[in-house]
């Protein structure tokens, strides 16, 4: 063991506590703010977390297995077999609503020609259909008729 026979003096000391209480000061505010960034984020997973599982439940092309579905599924090693070339299962086909567009026609009538296939790329304008409107000819020639006449008087 070894006495420092040569103290510093009492100034040179009050600097050197007030330096490391300094020190501590600073690691216990960026231990605190740590630590609250670390409930933020917590918390902002607990609420993230309710809102994932909302979209995970609405995926359409995702499958739960239930409890009653259960016993008609297995795992078992891979190993070669045979397969049946046709497999029927039941099921629905439905039509991308993002990719499908409603149309009507102005006038009553009977489709006489469609002009495109399902499948078809269309654009805005495009005739899709011809169709024959007893109606629309009824009104069309009521008005040939009244602007012939308003021009002959």
């Amino acid at each position: 063991m070894s006495l420092n026979m040569h103290p510093k003096p009492i100034a040179a000391r009050a600097g050197s506590s007030t330096l490391v209480n300094s020190l501590a000061l600073a690691g216990l505010l960026a231990a605190t703010l740590a630590l609250s960034a670390c409930g933020k984020n917590e918390e902002v997973e607990a609420k993230a977390a309710p809102a994932a599982a909302a979209a995970q439940e609405q995926d359409p092309m995702e499958v739960r297995v239930t409890a009653e579905m259960a016993p008609n599924f297995a795992v078992k090693p891979v190993a070669q077999a045979q397969i049946a070339l046709l497999q029927e299962v039941s099921g629905r086909i439905e039509a991308n609503e993002r990719q499908v567009t409603r149309i009507g026609a102005a006038a009553t009538g009977r489709v006489t020609e469609v002009l495109v296939e399902v499948g078809d790329r269309v654009r805005a304008g495009q005739v899709l259909a011809r169709v024959a409107s007893p109606e629309l000819t009824t009104a069309q020639l009521a008005y040939l008729r009244a602007h012939s006449a308003a021009t002959l008087a």
